[in-house]
């Protein structure tokens, strides 16, 4: 009661107002696919009206709303801003943190999808080369990087303004240090790819990142610096600035893997399906390969998998393709 009492106190003070009137704007709070009714969201309503009947695109997904319930599974017509509903009527399941929005027609949610999908193709996350902490680097000590940007992520409004003061300060003569975008909140597949496609650093500070992000991240040379301490967010990112961090890893231990099929082989790549003995396997780790003893080879984990999805890592007593 307390805590409500406060939101609404704030909301006043602070004179938080939606625009109920326009077409609606909606946050992805969690999806799955329902063996009877087919692809279900839950959304958050950020502003505007979200109505049964409703065109909308949500990234790649397109559809029309055929039926909205409350918290309580009540059927409803409408949602305002700040309300809850669990929606059907997509055409797929989409991802958690992806955002909704409502349209005037069929044909341009299906525009808007398709254009996202495009996009997100040619915009392959393997590219983001420019992000990796090795070139990074190289441009400071260079003297080429005028600007070390940062897309910051936190778990409440006091420890973010805190956070961006405090790295604003590690600015040097050479090199300032600039905060792109900051948020509360998990860390989202949109915050990976503004990191990636700005050349940024990625840093949270005490929060969680969504599936569908850690999959992106996975995949990219995107440098995440992920801490639960302030402190150790300032002391990383004043070694980048200055030049004082090697961007060759110490070498630890993760874990070991036994083969169990080999599905491509080519002179410098292989496709394998691995189960996990002890420790885990994360994506982008380097591999020996153990026989009778001896090392017979070695290599680095380009993608991995469990089952069609793309993950960070796998845990003791799972298979996984690499």
């Amino acid at each position: 009661d307390q805590l409500l009492e406060m939101i609404l106190l704030s909301t006043e003070i602070m004179e938080l107002k939606a625009d109920a009137t326009r077409r609606a704007v909606a946050t992805v709070v969690e999806s799955h696919l329902d063996p009877k009714v087919g692809p279900l969201a839950t959304v958050l309503v950020n502003t505007g009206t979200l109505k049964k009947g409703d065109f909308f695109h949500v990234a790649g997904v397109s559809g029309r709303i055929r039926a909205m319930k409350d918290f309580r599974g009540k059927n409803v017509d409408e949602a305002g801003p700040s309300v809850p509903v669990q929606i059907s009527g997509l055409s797929d399941v989409i991802g958690g943190g992806d955002i909704l929005q409502a349209v005037d027609s069929a044909e341009l949610a299906n525009t808007r999808s398709r254009e996202f999908t495009l996009a997100k193709g040619r915009r392959s996350i393997h590219a983001f080369d420019g992000a990796s902490l090795d070139l990074l680097m190289n441009r400071i000590k260079g003297g080429n990087l005028k600007q070390l940007k940062i897309v910051l992520k936190c778990d409440s409004n006091g420890s973010l303004e805190a956070l961006k003061a405090a790295l604003q300060k590690l600015s040097t003569g050479e090199t300032s240090v600039t905060i792109i975008h900051a948020g509360v909140g998990d860390v989202t597949d949109s915050d990976v790819l503004m990191a990636g496609t700005s050349a940024a650093l990625l840093v949270s500070y005490n929060v969680g990142v969504l599936p569908n992000a850690r999959t992106t991240l996975a995949q990219s040379k995107i440098e995440f610096i992920d801490k639960k301490v302030i402190y150790h967010i300032l002391e990383r990112i004043e070694g980048i600035v200055t030049g004082m961090v090697d961007p060759k890893y110490e070498e630890v231990e993760l874990g070991s893997a036994v083969i169990k099929a080999i599905f491509y082989s080519a002179k410098d790549k292989q496709i394998i399906g691995l189960g996990i003995k002890d420790g885990k396997l994360e994506n982008r780790a380097r591999l020996r390969i153990i026989r009778d003893g001896k090392k017979v080879g070695s290599g680095e984990i380009v993608n991995l998998k469990s089952g069609p999805l793309d993950v960070h890592e796998i845990e003791a007593g799972e298979d996984c393709g690499i």
